[in-house]
Order: structure tokens, then C-alpha cells, then sequence
């Protein structure tokens, strides 16, 4: 029997009023690893990873998907049409803008439109070891604190004028340029650094033409565009002012994302 499903979420307008911006001073290149099932030891799945680093905010997201998104712009320019799913390997959407000041976390993320909210400061105890090594010929520290179901090894480095780390492994006194869990599921490995040579690069802690919203109503919304994409799609397109209506027919109302077997996050907290 069908099932109809109708979500209304209320989301903020784009917002008007001035943003917080900083520029970028460094770039730092990582190449994520994650064992999404346990059953397979040798395998991993790989992407390459960026971190824009600014005096006040950072900037975490995916160099693959940055490269996919221009794939798309250029193709919708050349009047190929609007291209939901470019295929190849998979790629992560999700943004991770960070104030290192006000200790903030904005999530960005990708649903036919741009979205975000802020999410809950890592507050990782970090216990700082004697343990050094050179990575990339820089001098590093090893670290070691627990987040979300993981105990994490992070190498950092106080010898660069720059602050942050991958991913939501913050706190430490410098640079993270390497880390992972102890069993090795989960891997940032350092890749390269530059510095922003006199290009102009900004990061935007609540990115300009983004819709503001919450985590519970952002993960709503996924979960729905999940189940029934082409409904969803359908809805975005006819979307009017600051509500979305999202009406999907023939949606399993119990429907639930799958789950990697293994997950970055074990735990919620």
C-alpha cells in the first residue's frame, strides 16, 4: 500500500546582514581513508581533502567534489542541462567552516540547493605526548584525545604560523598534518601545504547564497530526498519563499538511510 508523505520545514531565508569573512593564508592537502566495512580489512575508501586556513576561520571540504562541481558548472554552461549524478567514485558534500575564536561550527551542505547550520564544538580532551616525528620535514607532536566512539593519534605542529586540523579533530595548539583512529579505520595523511600566495580566497563562516536551517531539520530533509529523489527534486524546483514543502508519494514511511557497517562516527557524542 502507499504511503504519502508530506514535511513541511521551515527554513530561514538567505541571510542579508553582513557576513564573517577571513582570508586565506595557507592550504593544506590531506588524502582521507576510511574502512566503511570491517568485514574487508585491505579495503579503504580514499578521497582527496582541502583545509583553508585563515587567522579566525578554516575551511574543511572535499577536493574531489570541488573538482565534480566545476564538471557540472562547465556542462550546465555549455547548455548540457542540470546533471544530478556525474558518477565515478564517491564524494563527500558536506563542508566543515570552523571559528577558531568563538569555538563555532558551521555544517554546509548540498541538496539541489546550498544549506547550513551550526553543529555542536568538538570538545576533544587532548593529551599532548613527548613523541616526535618529521612529517614533510616538518617537526610534529603526537597527541591523543577521544571523539565521537574513536581513540585518535594526531600529529601536529607548532613550527608554521597556522592553526586547525581535518575533519572535527580541533583543539590542539597548531596545525594537525596527520591523524588517525587506533585501529586505523579512519586516516587523515598529510599531502601537501602552500601558502595562498596573493590569490584572493575568502572563507564565509555562513556562506553567502546558502539557505539557513538546523541539524535536525537538515537530516529530515536528506532522509526524504534519500528515499524518494525524484519527489524531492520535484519539490526544490517548485519551492516559493521561506517554506519547503516536501510531498513524496509512494515513500516508505519507515524508511531509513543505510548505514556504512562502519561509520566514522561510532557514537553521537
Amino acid at each position: 500500500m502507499k504511503t504519502f508523505i508530506t514535511i513541511v520545514l521551515v527554513l530561514i531565508k538567505v541571510n542579508t546582514f553582513a557576513q564573517q569573512k577571513d582570508n586565506v593564508v595557507g592550504k593544506v592537502f590531506y588524502t582521507f581513508k576510511h574502512m566503511s566495512d570491517t568485514t574487508q580489512q585491505n579495503s579503504y575508501r580514499e578521497e582527496n581533502m582541502k583545509l583553508y586556513v585563515g587567522k579566525s576561520l578554516n575551511e574543511y571540504f572535499s577536493a574531489d567534489q570541488e573538482k565534480k562541481d566545476s564538471l557540472r558548472l562547465k556542462q550546465i554552461e555549455s547548455g548540457g542541462g542540470f546533471v544530478i549524478n556525474t558518477g565515478g567514485k564517491k564524494t563527500t558534500a558536506t563542508q566543515i567552516l570552523t571559528d577558531k575564536v568563538t569555538k563555532k561550527i558551521i555544517i554546509k551542505e548540498s541538496l539541489i540547493k546550498k544549506y547550513y547550520y551550526e553543529d555542536a564544538y568538538p570538545n576533544i580532551i587532548w593529551k599532548i605526548t613527548s613523541e616526535v616525528k618529521e612529517i614533510g620535514d616538518i617537526k610534529c607532536t603526537k597527541a591523543e584525545g577521544n571523539y565521537k566512539g574513536r581513540v585518535y593519534y594526531a600529529w601536529f605542529t607548532t613550527e608554521l604560523p597556522l592553526t586547525g586540523a581535518p575533519w572535527k579533530l580541533l583543539g590542539l595548539p597548531g596545525l594537525v598534518l596527520e591523524a588517525y583512529d587506533t585501529k586505523k579505520q579512519v586516516m587523515f595523511l598529510f599531502a601537501g601545504i602552500e601558502k595562498n600566495h596573493g590569490k584572493i580566497s575568502e572563507i564565509n563562516l555562513e556562506p553567502p547564497g546558502a539557505i539557513k536551517t538546523t541539524k535536525k531539520d537538515y537530516l529530515q530533509m536528506e532522509t526524504v530526498a534519500k528515499s524518494d529523489p525524484m519527489g524531492f527534486i520535484n519539490s526544490t524546483a517548485a519551492d516559493a519563499g521561506s517554506g519547503l514543502q516536501l510531498s513524496t508519494s509512494g515513500a516508505n514511511g519507515n524508511f531509513k538511510p543505510k548505514k556504512p557497517s562502519n561509520p566514522v562516527e561510532l557514537k553521537d557524542n
